[in-house]
């Protein structure tokens, strides 16, 4: 399968994950404060358009952040991707918001979902996380709910 990947440009993060692509020496100089990432859908779409036309079959979307604190741009970017009917749509998150927004996450477009975890366990899992236990995830409940939806997304 050929990807094409999109980042949610976002300065701020809830987590700020010790193991998040955003943290990573390369990406402290990057100046998003003042990105308006509205603005950019035209050039989504027609990057989209262009990596469809080139065979592209699935389309990734991560972030510069946890994609799911920014919900509404996430679903304006699925917007542009369900108009070309990519077969593969993945959502790559530390699984912020992922049981209250799994259902959503369906009926918008989505088909896939990776959840980027530094450990299996919750606990250990934490750890990780920047900010600490006020944004524990408990991997095992949150995988549970997610997964006893999904019969129903099965067709």
């Amino acid at each position: 399968m050929k990807t094409l990947q999109i980042a949610v440009p976002h300065a701020k993060c809830a987590y700020k994950c010790k193991f998040c692509v955003s943290q990573m020496p390369h990406n402290k100089g990057l100046n998003i404060k003042k990105y308006n990432p509205a603005a950019h859908l035209p050039l989504i779409d027609k990057s989209l358009e262009r990596a469809k036309n080139l065979g592209v079959t699935g389309v990734i979307v991560t972030g510069t952040c946890e994609p799911l604190q920014h919900y509404d741009y996430v679903s304006g970017v699925l917007d542009l991707i369900s108009n070309l009917r990519f077969p593969n749509v993945i959502l790559q998150t530390s699984g912020y918001l992922l049981e209250q927004k799994a259902q959503d996450l369906k009926d918008i477009g989505f088909t896939h979902i990776a959840l980027s975890l530094s450990s299996p366990y919750s606990a250990k899992n934490s750890l990780n996380l920047g900010r600490g236990s006020r944004l524990h995830l408990d991997i095992r409940k949150m995988c549970d709910s997610v997964w006893d939806n999904m019969e129903e997304f099965e067709e």
